[in-house]
């Protein structure tokens, strides 16, 4: 059987692929799960090293084979997948199961794509919920965490608002307050407590200044998030993170995704973080936040082996950005 997975909000894609393959090994306790990321690697002979993983020894056993970002692929290796979905139908794979998953966003006209969805025995989709869709998952996480958890309708949205509407983060901060709540329910006053609402949004504004070149004010931004020397490497893997969101937005931008909407479908974030990311992202070329992220990648390494202070590596940033 062959599964496509795709999607534009990866925390919910994780969490699907795991239920498979938990499932799978539940199933098929002695079965074999081989998985090949096509995101780095994509060459013909990656993808026949994935496809020769399906082939049956002396003893044949079930297998499921993960195939992650195929539309990743170079273009002679999706050249070698097309040739073989185009035969799947005729070819006879008992013992095997595909899953395909793709967790980025992709052209509706997408050969392989469109392949992908022709043969696949089910295709599920898995984008990040808005408005009212939002709202209720919020609420079914709840109880998933603890059957007794309820949320105001004020501490929700304030709640989503401070979280900017990202599934992974509402569920970690869900976990916490269902830790401390009284009588099983979310209350405004809990969410004020508990979760923290200033940092991103400053560090949102700072990434701005950058884009328009005012680096003493991104670093005045920073400053104020500094609570000693410990505080300042959380804050650089912060900027990571959403440094790695404006690329991904860029992405959709270069592409054409140039409204709130089709913006926050392509990149997974809720409109109205998208429709603040796009006042500047055309500021942002995708090569200059590749830059950064590289940066950001030397100067994680450096602290981590003491090569350099915590402060001079968050001025570095700035000023190299």
């Amino acid at each position: 059987m062959l599964f496509f997975l795709h999607g534009n909000d990866p925390f919910l894609i994780q969490r699907r692929k795991q239920a498979f393959t938990q499932a799978f090994t539940k199933k098929y306790p002695t079965g074999e799960i081989h998985s090949f990321d096509f995101e780095d690697t994509g060459s013909s002979d990656d993808v026949q090293r994935a496809l020769s993983a399906a082939e049956q020894g002396l003893f044949a056993t079930q297998k499921c084979i993960l195939l992650l970002h195929p539309l990743s692929l170079r273009e002679e290796g999706a050249e070698r997948l097309t040739a073989f979905l185009e035969k799947y139908t005729e070819t006879d794979f008992p013992e095997v199961t595909f899953l395909f998953v793709q967790s980025k966003g992709f052209r509706k006209n997408d050969k392989l794509a469109m392949l992908l969805k022709k043969v696949a025995s089910k295709e599920e989709v898995l984008d990040t919920p808005v408005g009212k869709g939002l709202d209720a998952w919020v609420r079914q996480e709840l109880a998933s965490i603890d059957s007794r958890g309820t949320i105001t309708d004020t501490a929700l949205q304030n709640l989503i608002r401070a979280t900017n509407g990202e599934l992974m983060r509402l569920s970690s901060e869900l976990e916490k307050l269902a830790f401390f709540f009284e009588d099983g329910k979310v209350t405004e006053e809990s969410v004020d407590e508990l979760v923290e609402f200033a940092r991103e949004e400053v560090l949102f504004q700072a990434l701005d200044a950058l884009s328009r070149g005012d680096k003493g004010r991104a670093l005045l931004l920073f400053r104020t998030q500094e609570d000693g020397p410990q505080s300042i490497y959380p804050l650089l893997s912060m900027c990571a993170w959403q440094v790695r969101r404006l690329l991904l937005l860029r992405e959709g931008y270069d592409q054409g995704a140039r409204n709130a909407s089709q913006a926050a479908s392509y990149a997974g974030l809720q409109p109205f973080v998208a429709e603040k990311a796009l006042r500047f992202i055309s500021s942002l070329p995708a090569a200059r936040l590749k830059r950064a992220l590289a940066l950001l990648s030397e100067f994680d390494t450096r602290l981590k082996q003491g090569n350099i202070d915590p402060g001079v590596a968050l001025s570095l940033f700035v000023w190299k950005f």
